[in-house]
């Protein structure tokens, strides 16, 4: 090495070569500096070698280092490795003029260590979203490939009834336990925000909060408990409802907490984006939802599910003060227009169903006119209707993404899922195409 001794750890050896001079050890728990393909410890330990000399140059080697280790998350180890085994990094031992030298080669050090902790990998999950969760051989193989371990599975609706005069919930789950061994469950309850308005009183709102404990412990039941510890939310709330939808979340919370589990609410973009006008709902965890951006209601939307330019009027997402999780779109529908306003959606619906049908005549790309009054998917379309097709495809899917990997800062822990898990998903997209998504983080 001479007499003037240099970082000596090189990338693809957990050891140093050989030191000649005062050695300088640094065990950093949480990053890997090496490139070898054995075996990493816990502990992975690098050697500085003192240097009676600090130069200007050194100084802008520390600089280097540190830009180095913070270019690329994708390749962060590797090239903090290259950087640190080529920066000649030395603390000033002796002169009393040196001890400003000292000060920044450790401040230099301290920005290289934050720098260059790696994220943890997220976690994958899926959503499913239909009443009947059963999944077949196909799915089962498809989830285990790709590394799933989590399945947020919607068990059922709250909505205001007006012919009952009641909260009421709706669409409940009914499951088939022998494909779900392997995964973690989340419960997904979606509440209309129209609920809100007929919850009056503090003692209705504790009733709503246990009735929905009780659903979800009814309709868990085939599972065992120890293998749900978190309960989700789902509702758009506005100005107007987010008092009381706030206040159900708080009491809701506090009795699963008693229970060892969490609470975890969705977040839409505009919510992201603007907390000090929305509010930040009291729960543990936040799902962003990087879907649902454009104009439903407009017919001449081309796709209200997903843009890059919808999506892209939001950056930069703020510092949300909640931990951020993300599901991206992996779905279709129909928007069913009826005399100029839009009346229903039609799930999981594709234009490959209604060209080549009679019944339908494509009138511009993905928008079709109904010929003859008849029932589509349990839902009766009259003569003159109009039906738009949105689909999130493989382009959107890794659009949404890399747009989530962008904004969302890092994070210790983070769950990536896909929205939603149905038997349309395994025929639109691949298995390779959704290991690239899950691998943009």
């Amino acid at each position: 090495m001479g007499k003037n001794n240099v970082l000596s750890a090189q990338a693809g050896s957990i050891g140093c070569a050989s030191l000649q001079h005062k050695l300088f050890i640094l065990a950093t728990p949480k990053c890997f500096f090496t490139t070898t393909t054995r075996r990493h410890d816990d502990t992975t330990f690098f050697a500085l070698c003192a240097s009676k000399n600090t130069t200007q140059a050194s100084c802008g080697a520390e600089q280097n280092v540190v830009s180095s280790c913070r270019r690329g998350e994708k390749n962060k180890q590797r090239s903090c490795a290259k950087a640190l085994s080529t920066a000649p990094i030395s603390p000033t031992s002796t002169g009393k003029g040196n001890a400003r030298n000292n000060i920044i080669y450790y401040l230099v050090l301290l920005l290289l260590l934050v720098a260059c902790q790696p994220v943890a990998k997220p976690e994958r999950a899926f959503y499913h979203w239909q009443t009947r969760l059963a999944l077949s051989q196909a799915e089962q193989q498809r989830l285990h490939n790709l590394g799933v371990t989590r399945l947020y599975a919607k068990f059922f609706d709250i909505d205001w009834d007006e012919r009952r005069g009641q909260i009421v919930p709706l669409a409940s789950i009914q499951m088939d336990t022998a494909g779900l061994h392997d995964l973690e469950l989340v419960p997904v309850v979606f509440i209309t925000n129209r609920t809100w308005a007929h919850v009056e009183s503090e003692a209705q709102l504790q009733q709503l909060v246990q009735r929905t404990l009780d659903k979800i412990k009814n309709l868990g039941t085939p599972l065992d408990p120890r293998r749900i510890s978190e309960v989700q939310i789902d509702c758009d709330w506005n100005q107007s409802t987010r008092r009381v939808y706030f206040a159900f979340l708080e009491a809701l919370g506090q009795k699963l907490a008693s229970q060892g589990r969490k609470l975890s609410a969705t977040i839409r973009l505009h919510q992201c984006k603007y907390p000090q006008r929305t509010g930040v709902p009291p729960v543990a965890r936040g799902m962003l939802m990087l879907y649902n951006v454009g104009q439903l209601e407009d017919w001449a939307e081309d796709n209200s599910i997903f843009s890059q330019k919808a999506v892209a009027a939001y950056a930069p997402l703020p510092r949300f003060p909640l931990p951020l999780d993300v599901v991206l779109p992996a779905f279709s529908w129909g928007v069913l227009f009826r005399e100029g306003e839009m009346i229903r959606l039609l799930n999981d619906l594709r234009a490959e169903t209604l060209r080549g049908d009679a019944r339908f005549e494509e009138i511009a790309p993905r928008r079709f006119r109904v010929q003859k009054s008849t029932y589509l998917n349990g839902h009766y379309l009259y003569q003159g209707d109009l039906l738009r097709i949105e689909t999130c495809g493989g382009a959107e899917l890794a659009a949404a993404a890399q747009f989530a990997r962008r904004e969302l800062p890092r994070a210790e822990q983070r769950w990536v899922a896909i929205y939603h898990l149905h038997s349309g998903l395994m025929k639109a997209l691949s298995e390779d195409q959704l290991e690239e998504v899950f691998g943009v983080f």
